[in-house]
């Protein structure tokens, strides 16, 4: 196979992997193809899977958005360490302010030191925003290690130049990740789109066709997700089980009952495969079961 069919059946792949997430109904700021295409394949150009860049990937004024989390776990993979030498949002005995990381090449030699303070968050404006007030340690954190990907290992993603989510004005959530939003899809758009690749035209035409509402996700669906996340390896209560699949759809899930059929498809088949178990050892490791998840797994559906 020459390397043009290569390219072909690439695209091929992405476009229909890109179907799959935008009929899915779980990524609000990609409900059609082109959208959910653009994301996957900037995450394929910076070296992370197609489930990695349409959680972790945002598109903010036609720039990629990606969380801190997920420029970390590619400067690891990517033969690099990194080690936080304090993060901190408290003055306690001189402390400083802020977050510092310092990067070590692949033979473990020191590459160099990032630190972003309270007092570069001052000079830029950025104290007085909803995200610093709310999690400061997390944007602290996140500023310096997206600065020092790039000082000292831009080959990480692959050379791609990306932004964390409040260099862009974008919204963030408590692990510092960007907020998916549903963003305005004009008749302009569409026919900018069209002009640009088949792929996008093919997006229009689907979307065009179905005006007809998903139903609701059936009480057998609600059932299936709960023996699955509440069986091993997961062993998740209820209630831990709505704030997995909060992280999963990107808004805040108060019941099962709120997820659509073609939703509870998607994250059934995606439970049976395992997609979602390191999501769920997150979700424990974040907080143990407390009195609210025990009295909430006992109330039902």
């Amino acid at each position: 196979m020459n390397s043009e069919a290569l390219v072909k059946q690439d695209h091929d792949e992405m476009k229909a992997t890109a179907q799959y997430f935008a009929d899915s109904g779980f990524f609000s700021d990609a409900r059609d193809v082109a959208k959910a295409f653009v994301k996957i394949k900037a995450g394929a150009e910076m070296g992370v899977s197609a489930m990695a860049a349409m959680t972790g990937i945002a598109i903010i004024q036609n720039k990629p958005v990606v969380g801190a989390n997920l420029v970390a776990s590619r400067v690891v993979s990517s033969g690099y360490k990194y080690r936080v030498n304090f993060v901190t949002d408290l003055a306690s005995d001189g402390a400083t302010i802020g977050c510092s990381i310092k990067y070590f090449d692949r033979n473990g030699d020191a590459l160099g030191e990032s630190v972003f303070t309270k007092e570069d968050a001052k000079a830029a404006g950025l104290l007085g925003k909803d995200n610093w007030r709310k999690y400061p340690r997390n944007m602290y954190f996140a500023r310096a290690m997206s600065n020092g990907q790039k000082w000292y290992c831009p080959d990480a993603l692959s050379g791609v130049t990306v932004y964390t989510p409040d260099e862009l004005g974008g919204d963030v959530n408590a692990e510092g990740e960007p907020l998916m939003k549903e963003g305005d899809y004009t008749v302009e758009d569409k026919k900018k789109d069209e002009s640009i690749t088949d792929i996008m035209k093919d997006a229009i035409k689907e979307e065009s066709k179905s005006d007809d509402k998903d139903p609701p996700c059936t009480t057998d669906q609600q059932k299936c997700i709960y023996t699955i996340t509440g069986a091993p390896p997961m062993e998740l209560s209820q209630h831990e089980t709505k704030r997995m699949v909060s992280n999963i759809v990107n808004y805040e899930v108060k019941s099962l009952k709120e997820l659509s059929m073609r939703q509870a498809t998607f994250l059934i088949d995606g439970l049976k495969k395992g997609e979602y178990d390191a999501l769920s050892v997150k979700i424990k490791a974040s907080k143990k079961q407390t009195a609210e998840d025990k009295a909430q797994s006992e109330i039902g559906f």
